[in-house]
């Protein structure tokens, strides 16, 4: 039986992932790439959840989302380069 993460642990897990990011590269701009659901989770609040993670970790992130992702699933690209950079910085 397969498991559905919810919206907070999915938040988690990209908070947890940027701040390892953070600590190996100098980049400051990437892009977001989540499941639609969670993209609406990320964006849509008085002040956004997306919006606190670039104020607390000064970085720029562009979201998009993308039907085919599972839920739990997110993908990070540098803005610069496109370059897909998810799974270099995973546990």
């Amino acid at each position: 039986i397969g498991r559905i993460s919810s919206r907070t642990t999915v938040l988690t897990k990209i908070e947890r992932w940027i701040k390892r990011f953070k600590t190996k590269q100098r980049d400051w701009a990437l892009t977001l790439i989540v499941h639609p659901h969670i993209a609406d989770y990320l964006a849509n609040s008085l002040i956004s959840r997306l919006r606190k993670l670039m104020w607390k970790y000064r970085i720029r992130i562009d979201l998009q989302s993308d039907e085919s992702l599972r839920g739990e699933d997110f993908k990070v690209l540098l803005k610069k380069t496109q370059e897909d950079i998810t799974e270099k910085f995973r546990i």
